[in-house]
């Protein structure tokens, strides 16, 4: 989840004019690779791309006076702990994992507020920021295992860690993992 403008100290006048404005929740994705020495409990490392969302700078010819544009993007490397829910099915698993991933942030924003009626009129009110954070926080995470094949199987995850600027770093995950 990106942070938004309040989390990251925009004046009020900012936020009045444009809102507590957020970039939309991008796409990432993400590699894992673990070991489960027994039914019930496994390892894991993983590389998370959590995508970089944006709302663009405007485009166009001429002086643009009141605008906001803004960039946020996230990774971790995590170690995780998992710990299976034992089922009659070993084709079916429901886990949990928990661990410490080193979070690696950026947030970039400006504002411009140039228009009658606004509280520095007739100056402009602008603000900037620009924040890069890498720092190790807890993770957890939800998931499901079905497998679908002798050394393939269908992996669905919800996973946060929490990090410094804004709100905690969320994924939603599917996909196919090769087993062994």
């Amino acid at each position: 989840m990106a942070p938004s403008l309040s989390s990251t100290g925009a004046p009020p006048e900012v936020i009045e004019r444009f809102g507590d404005r957020s970039p939309p929740d991008p796409t990432g994705w993400k590699l894992v690779a673990g070991f489960r020495p027994a039914r019930v409990v496994g390892v894991e490392v993983q590389f998370i791309d959590f995508g970089t969302a944006e709302i663009p700078p405007p485009s166009g010819h001429g002086i643009v006076r009141t605008h906001v544009d803004m960039e946020s993007s996230a990774d971790a490397t995590v170690l995780t702990a998992l710990l299976f829910i034992p089922k009659q099915s070993p084709a079916f698993d429901v886990y949990g994992k928990i661990g410490v991933g080193k979070l690696n942030e950026s947030f970039r924003a400006h504002a411009l507020v140039v228009e009658f009626g606004s509280p520095c009129y007739p100056f402009p009110c602008s603000f900037s920021t620009d924040k890069r954070q890498s720092d190790a926080h807890p993770y957890f995470a939800i998931g499901f295992r079905h497998e679908i094949g002798r050394a393939a199987a269908f992996r669905v995850e919800y996973e946060t860690i929490h990090g410094d600027a804004g709100d905690d770093t969320t994924m939603f995950s599917a996909g196919v993992a090769w087993e062994r």
